[in-house]
């Protein structure tokens, strides 16, 4: 058998894309003082968004809360935490990542053709955003979001958490285990099939942002630490109605 001048093409068509990348100081100091400010507030019982949330944590705020209830379906009045300023750095920013999302997965050949990318100005962020604190033995299970697009940003990690993972000093649990998982996320997708995987796990470092599609199934595993991790998370929406996604 010859195997000289062979050639392999490989495709990987099926699933979706998660993109992960890191926000500026900026946007992470902006949503680690805004979300610390409520959460210091009096009335921070006003901003608590968790019977919004499939999270099992203590502490889950949005940036924003509904300052009346209106009825019919109608958008209520909703109180946003950011100044002005703060307000267009995030969706400045936050926008402009979302669209990059979709010309990675364009040029990953993800999608069809150009008119599958879409402009900052064509998306619209689903306010309000979430902070979590997540505490020893807090969890998320699988769930996920609406609208077209979600991510998850982490702003403060202790390292404390990724050496739960580590099997020559970490916890009796994670010691023999073939899957360390402590405060990882992981996303799944599809069944498991043989040369494939239905599901991928990540460790959150501090600044970095996953970028996916909201409706990928996603949830994050418990730690045994003492540490809190913060983390923020919003959705996107399609600012105008086009494409076949909407």
């Amino acid at each position: 058998m010859s195997i000289s001048g062979r050639e392999f093409n490989w495709r990987k068509p099926f699933g979706p894309l998660i993109v992960q990348s890191t926000i500026s100081d900026e946007l992470h100091e902006i949503l680690l003082t805004v979300g610390n400010r409520i959460r210091s507030k009096k009335s921070k019982e006003d901003y608590d968004y968790r019977e919004r949330l499939a999270g099992n944590l203590s502490e889950e705020y949005g940036y924003g809360y509904d300052r009346k209830i209106i009825k019919d379906g109608k958008t209520a009045d909703l109180k946003i935490a950011f100044s002005k300023k703060q307000f267009h750095i995030v969706e400045e920013e936050l926008r402009w990542l979302a669209a990059s999302y979709t010309r990675i997965c364009y040029e990953q050949k993800n999608t069809d053709s150009k008119k599958d990318i879409w402009k900052p100005e064509e998306l619209k962020i689903a306010h309000p955003l979430w902070i979590n604190y997540m505490k020893q033995g807090e969890w998320n299970p699988v769930h996920n979001h609406t609208g077209l697009l979600s991510c998850v940003i982490y702003l403060q990690v202790p390292p404390e958490i990724g050496e739960e993972n580590d099997k020559r000093f970490g916890t009796e649990s994670s010691k023999k285990t073939n899957t360390p998982s402590a405060g990882k996320i992981e996303f799944s997708f599809g069944s498991h099939t043989e040369f494939g995987k239905s599901g991928i796990m990540y460790t959150p470092q501090e600044k970095q942002i996953y970028i996916f599609p909201a409706k990928l199934n996603h949830h994050v595993y418990p730690f045994k630490s003492k540490v809190e991790r913060i983390s923020v998370s919003c959705n996107f929406e399609a600012l105008l109605r086009k494409k076949r996604y909407v």
